[in-house]
């Protein structure tokens, strides 16, 4: 059954395509899987990140992630962030973890002298 396709050489410049296509066991062809389209992305403000620091109570980070409180707010860890909660606080980067997946805010570059 397969000897055909074994003795067959596939590169050859004058090789034609088959008349029909090749199915194991003589199967029917089937028809491939629709492309899955990706969830539509939410639009949300971005969140920016100005700082963070160390106190007492912990690590803080301040975010400016509310369009309706002007300024930034200090947010600890767990806390909500727009929609997302805040996951991690590293020394330069806070991830916030949504439904939207994972999104890491990075404090801005200082400029260089």
């Amino acid at each position: 059954m397969y000897a055909p396709i074994a003795a067959t050489n596939a590169f050859s410049p004058s090789r034609t395509p088959p008349a029909k296509r090749f199915s194991p066991d003589d199967r029917t062809e089937a028809r491939p899987p629709a492309p899955r389209r990706a969830p539509p992305k939410v639009v949300r403000p971005a969140a920016r990140l100005y700082g963070i620091t160390r106190s007492s109570n912990g690590v803080v980070a301040l975010i400016e992630a509310d369009p309706k409180i002007p300024g930034a707010e200090f947010y600890r860890l767990g806390d909500r962030v727009g929609g997302d909660r805040l996951a991690a606080i590293t020394d330069s980067t806070v991830v916030l973890q949504g439904s939207g997946g994972r999104v890491v805010l990075r404090l801005p570059e200082a400029p260089r002298p």
